[in-house]
């Protein structure tokens, strides 16, 4: 049961981070068009 607790949030936490990096990868994109135009 724990081990399985320990799972969902591991899977959980990284399915967070992978949406985590994708907006600050989107948000440096956005700056970077931004500052050459």
């Amino acid at each position: 049961e724990a081990f399985e607790y320990v799972l969902g949030r591991t899977k959980v936490d990284s399915v967070y981070t992978r949406i985590v990096s994708l907006q600050e990868r989107i948000t440096l994109q956005t700056r970077y068009d931004y500052f050459a135009t």
